[in-house]
C-alpha cells in the first residue's frame, strides 16, 4: 500500500480503494480538491463498489441516544 493510500485510506468510510483511485490524480492543490476527487471516485464507481461503500458506513443510529422528550413523542405518535 502506498504512503498516500495508507495516510488517506480512512477519510471516506475506511475505504482504501477510494484513496487509491483518487491518488492516481495527484497532486492536489488543497484538501478540498482531494475531497472532491474522492467524492468523484465514489460517484463514478460501479454499483457493487458503491454498495460495499454504503455497507461500510457506521450504524450511526445505534450510537445516538434520544432525549426523554423525543422518546415520549414517539410513544404517542400514531
Amino acid at each position: 500500500m502506498s504512503e498516500f493510500v495508507e495516510k488517506s485510506k480512512d477519510i471516506l468510510e475506511h475505504s482504501p480503494w477510494v484513496a487509491q483511485r483518487a491518488g492516481e490524480f495527484r497532486l492536489f492543490s488543497s484538501c478540498e480538491s482531494l475531497y472532491e476527487r474522492m467524492v468523484s471516485v465514489v460517484q463514478t464507481a460501479s454499483e457493487e463498489k458503491n454498495l460495499n461503500f454504503i455497507q461500510a458506513h457506521p450504524h450511526l443510529g445505534t450510537r445516538i441516544t434520544m432525549s426523554s422528550f423525543s422518546q415520549s413523542e414517539l410513544k404517542t405518535a400514531d
